[in-house]
């Protein structure tokens, strides 16, 4: 017996679809290597601040600008 879904509210189809799109690009973006995947990646840390942004958090994006300073003066000695 199978039971009857509710509708996709367009709230999550959105996020649905968005899920979706996101994990095909990192599918695609694997078949580069490490730097495929670094830019899934980056992709992806951008979207997540830009979504806390949205849900009033703004201090995402400083904490991401923090992370990739910290990184930058790791590797470029």
């Amino acid at each position: 017996m199978t039971t009857a879904q509710r509708p996709m509210s367009p709230e999550e189809r959105r996020e649905a679809n968005r899920r979706m799109h996101a994990e095909a690009r990192q599918q695609r973006q694997a078949s580069r290597g490490p730097r495929g995947i670094a830019d899934a990646w980056w992709d992806r840390a951008r979207q997540a601040a830009a979504e806390q942004e949205r849900r009033g958090n703004p201090a995402a994006w400083d904490d991401l600008a923090h992370f990739l300073a910290n990184y930058c003066q790791r590797y470029e000695q």
